[in-house]
């Protein structure tokens, strides 16, 4: 996900997660357990965790990004 433009795109994200736009490529819709704003929520920090990853210096041992 931290490398997905779905995250980027909060209307993206919401078909995906919340009304199962990928559901035929095994990504189901999660309208059951969470709320459109939660969806949101989670977006918001997948995006700061990936903006954290790569603010990072990398790790040793690691190939540069």
């Amino acid at each position: 996900l931290k490398r997905s433009q779905i995250a980027t795109n909060s209307q993206a994200w919401r078909s995906v997660v919340i009304d199962g736009a990928l559901a035929s490529n095994g990504m189901a819709s999660f309208t059951k357990y969470l709320t459109p704003a939660q969806a949101e929520d989670i977006r918001a920090y997948v995006i700061a965790m990936a903006d954290a990853e790569r603010r990072s210096p990398p790790k040793a041992g690691t190939p540069a990004r």
